[in-house]
């Protein structure tokens, strides 16, 4: 019964016995979506308690449960940060999607020389991304961060960790060739519609902790390319 249960993500305190009110965006997913009713069970999960079997105790004008059982234990996260350039929202959206199912810790949003969409709203994309956790069995939901030129990006970026920048128009080692096993932290910079400028390449092969890098033999959409790059990466896991 458990497995089958409904899991919603809830930041904060998880522990047995806890008599857990919860928040207006739970009491309506859980009311007037799922339409669960005193007496049900749900699974409630965050990355710094793991993963709980909870029954509902009110679903009148508050959501309070009752936590029962702890079915999984915090896991560690492998930091692998997506670095990208906001594309269209539709197409945006089923990024963040599939980047959280393939286990990203945090996306960071970077405005490049041909970006031409505008600053993404976290808001919105936090929810996506919650949604896609919940339905993935991860624990944990990746952090967004705010559009950043990309120049400051990396110029801020730490000299330790590598970035592989996706690079279909040149002759690029292909990604698999740089990856441990198990993987190591890294960045993944996927660039928008219309790669990068010559003066982002010049940038990129100035800094030594960056890596061009090749994931498939053709063009690839941006969330293909995300898809495709942490595929690639998660096979040596």
């Amino acid at each position: 019964m458990a497995q089958k249960s409904p899991r919603i993500y809830v930041p904060g305190l998880l522990s047995t016995s806890e008599k857990l009110p919860l928040g207006l965006d739970q009491y309506h997913y859980v009311h007037n979506v799922l339409r669960l009713k005193e007496g049900d069970a749900l699974r409630l999960f965050n990355n710094e308690h793991g993963d709980w079997l909870a029954t509902i105790l009110s679903v009148k004008k508050q959501l309070i449960v009752e936590l029962k059982t702890q079915l999984r234990k915090p896991s560690p996260i492998l930091p692998v940060h997506l670095i990208s350039a906001p594309i269209k929202k539709y197409r945006l959206s089923y990024l963040i999607e599939k980047a959280t199912e393939l286990g990203i810790s945090d996306l960071h949003f970077v405005k490049t020389d041909y970006t031409n969409q505008p600053t993404p709203r976290l808001d919105k994309l936090r929810l996506t991304a919650i949604e896609a956790a919940e339905q993935s069995e991860r624990l944990s939901v990746p952090t967004l961060h705010e559009q950043q030129p990309i120049r400051d990006f990396l110029a801020s970026w730490p000299q330790n960790i590598p970035v592989f920048v996706g690079d279909e128009r040149r002759d690029a080692p292909p990604l698999v060739n740089f990856i441990s096993s198990p993987p190591s932290p890294a960045g993944i910079l996927i660039g928008p519609e219309g790669g990068f400028s010559s003066e982002e390449f010049d940038f990129f092969q100035s800094l030594p902790f960056v890596t061009l890098v090749k994931l498939s033999s053709h063009i690839l959409r941006a969330e293909t390319a995300v898809a495709a790059a942490l595929a690639i990466w998660l096979s040596k896991g």
